[in-house]
């Protein structure tokens, strides 16, 4: 598997965490260490040589288009941080990662891992990962891992198969052509069918009589039947969902294969009332028109301290599109969200 490797302290020391989620050497940290002392020399005169040619933005410019960003709708936004990330060098984009907002400092962690050269392409992906779980205390899937390797590396594929490959060695989201000798994604499938939903997951979900019991992990919840009823009868379109329970919440996502904006309802895990519905954006007005064969969309979900993150991929290893979106399940509101088709 690729290591993970967290990225990117303050700008007093501007040195990596080169660490790992997943495994991590000693050698590797001095490594990394050692790749970051060159970038920062090398960031650090791209920054005096733009101010001496007067090319940087002054801090009133720079402010007014980080509002941009903040107050851009889903069909502006892209632009906006297109605008925002502007004729910044790899160091300034650095800097953004400690922006107060996630959205933009994890947006600006993608920007990083898009321009990132061909010789640090096999880790920029694990990067992006480790600056992801670090902001949101989660770690984030394997799937939407992959998603995002196949988003990044989709101009090369011959450099795309070699890393899915190491995916496939330890994981069963990936499987081995025999004969082609490439990988390909393998969908996760419907674990259940109840009440005329098809159940995806690992969350497992059976009928009791008048009740639908719901078991993650160790956590368990149940509600009444009707509830999914009228979720069907509410969004008779919406036939796949996922449901997480964790922390005395139950949360029940309907989404599609086209990765339009999807429904999300939360019920009192103790109590199985319904509390709130909420909406995820996933990737609307992205643009995607698509061609021949099935679509995909996977969603998956984590709930810690109060917060749900939504993780998306739509079509991995075709045209691959992923987002995050965080949501405050105490009032539904959305903290922030990032996708990999803003910016650039």
């Amino acid at each position: 598997m690729i290591s993970r490797a967290f990225v990117w302290d303050s700008a007093e020391t501007s040195v990596a965490k080169i660490g790992s989620m997943r495994g991590k050497t000693v050698m590797g940290i001095r490594i990394g260490r050692l790749i970051m002392w060159v970038i920062l020399l090398c960031s650090t005169l791209c920054i005096r040589v733009n101010s001496v040619c007067g090319e940087e933005l002054s801090t009133e410019d720079r402010d007014s288009l980080r509002k941009a960003v903040l107050s851009a709708s889903t069909a502006n936004a892209s632009g906006a941080y297109k605008a925002f990330f502007a004729g910044l060098n790899e160091m300034q984009l650095r800097g953004i990662l400690r922006d107060s907002d996630s959205g933009i400092a994890l947006q600006a962690a993608w920007e990083i891992c898009q321009r990132t050269s061909d010789a640090g392409l096999a880790r920029c992906v694990s990067k992006f990962c480790g600056v992801v779980e670090e902001r949101i205390c989660v770690e984030t899937p394997i799937r939407w891992e992959i998603g995002l390797a196949s988003r990044r590396l989709r101009a090369k594929p011959d450099y795309l198969q070699r890393v899915l490959a190491d995916y496939g060695k330890d994981c069963s989201c990936m499987s081995e052509q025999v004969v082609a000798g490439t990988f390909i994604y393998n969908p996760r499938k419907v674990a259940t069918v109840q009440k005329g939903l098809r159940f995806v997951g690992e969350c497992k979900v059976v009928v009791d009589g008048d009740r639908v019991c719901f078991s993650d992990g160790d956590h368990y919840c149940s509600i009444q039947s009707r509830e999914i009823e009228w979720m069907r009868e509410k969004w008779p379109g919406r036939q796949k969902c996922v449901a997480r329970c964790k922390d005395g919440i139950l949360v029940l996502a309907l989404y599609d294969d086209v990765a339009q904006p999807f429904p999300i309802v939360c019920f009192d895990g103790k109590t199985g009332r319904r509390t709130r519905n909420c909406e995820c954006s996933a990737l609307e007005n992205s643009g995607f028109i698509g061609g021949s064969g099935a679509w995909i969309h996977e969603v998956m979900m984590e709930i810690r301290e109060g917060q749900l993150a939504v993780f998306g991929v739509r079509n991995p290893g075709i045209s691959c599109e992923c987002y995050l979106e965080v949501i405050r399940l105490e009032d539904g509101r959305r903290e922030f969200r990032v996708r990999t088709d803003f910016g650039m």
